[in-house]
C-alpha cells in the first residue's frame, strides 16, 4: 500500500468516526429532549449567539458526556467522553475537626484538549427557588461534573461503566446525567432532597455520585443506573475487604472500576482516621493516589473553603502535583471585582458569573478568557 493510499484510507476511517460521533450527538439530543427543562437549551443559545457558534455544534458539545451511553448498548466505553475519578467524604470521629471535608479527583486524561480550557461559572439565578451555585468544569460544557451551592452543598461524579461485571442498566430516553446534576446543585441543598431528586429523574447511564451537605453535615455515597439506585454512607458499602475496608466517618470510590483492586485510598483513610482534614487530601491522598489529573477539588466543608488546581500542557504537569488555590465560599458567590479578576489571570482561569440564566428569550454572555501575561 502506497503512502497516499494509507492517507485515504486514514482520512476515511476518521471521516467516518466523525460522522459516528455526531450521528450520535444528534440521536441523543432526539431521545433526551422531552425530558431536559428548557432553560439549558435558553442558555446554550444564548451562549452559541454570543460567541457567533452555530446552535447545532454548540448543542453537540454541551450533550458530548452523555453520548457514552449510546455506546454502552454496544459495549463500547471511551474514556475520553466521561473520564474517570474518585471521590472521597470524611466526617465526623474521621476528621480532625469533626466537620466534613469532600474531596473529588477528576481524572479525564491530560491530552484531552477540553481540558485546556477550565472554567469555574458562577449561577445567580432568579428562577423561583434556585439557590447560587458555581459548576466547576471547562468552557463549552453546560451541565455538572462538580459543584457547590451557597448553601453549602458539593457535589461530584465518578462514571460506572456499563461493561463492569455488575451489568449496570441504561437507558435510550431520559434527562441527561449532567443536567441532572446541575439540577440538584442549583435546587437543593438538604441531603434528602438530593437523593429524592435523583430518585424522581428518568436517568439514563450509570454513575457513582458524591454528595455532602452542611445541613446533614455528612457524606452520601451514591450509585445508579437507569433501574436502580442505592444510596452508601461509611457502614454499608457492598464492597469491605482488604482492598476497601469500612472506615467509620468515611465513604470512597477510587479511580479504578468497582470493585476495587486497588488497596491505596483504603489503606491511606485507614492510617489517618480521625486526623483527616483539606491539606491531608490534596498533599498525600491526591498525589499518592495519582488521581485528579485534570480536576482536583477539595471542599473543606467546616471552614467553608474550596482548595483546587487544573493541569497544565506545558509543562505537562497533572492537577494533583501542582499547588491548589483557595477560595472561599463567601468569595466565590460574590460578584467579580478588579482583584479577583488579576487573580485569575495568574491561574490560566474564566470565572464566570451569570445572573439570570433562565429568561425566557435568548441571552448572549459576553465571555472573556482570561490568559497569563507573558513578562
Amino acid at each position: 500500500m502506497c503512502i497516499r493510499d494509507r492517507y485515504s484510507t486514514a482520512h476515511f476511517v476518521t471521516d467516518l468516526l466523525f460522522h459516528l460521533l455526531n450521528y450520535s450527538l444528534d440521536l441523543t439530543w432526539l431521545l433526551t429532549r422531552a425530558y431536559t427543562p428548557e432553560r439549558f437549551f435558553d442558555e446554550i443559545r444564548g451562549i452559541s449567539e454570543g460567541a457567533s457558534i452555530p446552535y447545532k455544534d454548540f448543542l453537540r458539545l454541551s450533550l458530548f458526556h452523555e453520548v457514552q451511553y449510546v455506546f454502552d448498548y454496544v459495549c463500547l466505553t471511551f474514556s475520553f467522553i466521561m473520564g474517570s475519578g474518585s471521590l472521597v467524604g470524611a466526617w465526623g470521629k474521621a476528621t480532625a475537626d469533626g466537620n466534613g471535608v469532600f474531596m473529588r479527583g477528576y481524572d479525564w486524561g491530560m491530552d484531552n484538549p477540553m481540558s485546556k480550557y477550565p472554567v469555574i461559572v458562577v449561577y445567580h439565578s432568579t428562577e423561583e427557588g434556585s439557590i447560587p451555585f458555581a459548576d466547576i468544569g471547562y468552557i463549552g460544557i453546560i451541565g455538572t461534573i462538580t459543584a457547590i451551592n451557597a448553601k453549602g452543598l458539593a457535589l461530584g461524579m465518578k462514571p460506572w461503566p456499563a461493561i463492569s461485571t455488575e451489568g449496570v442498566k441504561t437507558r435510550w430516553a431520559g434527562k441527561p446525567w449532567h443536567f441532572t446534576l446541575r439540577d440538584i446543585a442549583q435546587f437543593t441543598y438538604k441531603m434528602d432532597d438530593a437523593v429524592k431528586s435523583l430518585k424522581e429523574t428518568i436517568r439514563t447511564t450509570s454513575m457513582h455520585v458524591g454528595i455532602m451537605t452542611n445541613d446533614s453535615k455528612t457524606y452520601k455515597g451514591i450509585r445508579y443506573s437507569a433501574e436502580k439506585l442505592s444510596v452508601y454512607d461509611d457502614m454499608n458499602y457492598p464492597q469491605s475487604d482488604e482492598k476497601h475496608p469500612l472506615i467509620a466517618g468515611v465513604n470512597y470510590v477510587d479511580k479504578t472500576y468497582q470493585p476495587s483492586t486497588d488497596d491505596c485510598l483504603g489503606s491511606l483513610l485507614k492510617t489517618n482516621q480521625g486526623k483527616i482534614n483539606a491539606e491531608f487530601m490534596y498533599k498525600q491522598l491526591a498525589p499518592l493516589h495519582k488521581s485528579g489529573d485534570c480536576q482536583m477539588i477539595v471542599f473543606d466543608m467546616g471552614k467553608q473553603d474550596m482548595y483546587f488546581a487544573f493541569n497544565t500542557f506545558t509543562p505537562k504537569t497533572a492537577a494533583y502535583n501542582k499547588p491548589l488555590y483557595h477560595m472561599s465560599f463567601d468569595k466565590l458567590f460574590k460578584e467579580l471585582t478588579a482583584q479577583h479578576q488579576l487573580n485569575l489571570i495568574e491561574l490560566f482561569l474564566s470565572l464566570i458569573h451569570i445572573s439570570e440564566p433562565t429568561r425566557p428569550l435568548y441571552i448572549s454572555y459576553a465571555v472573556f478568557c482570561l490568559k497569563k501575561k507573558k513578562h
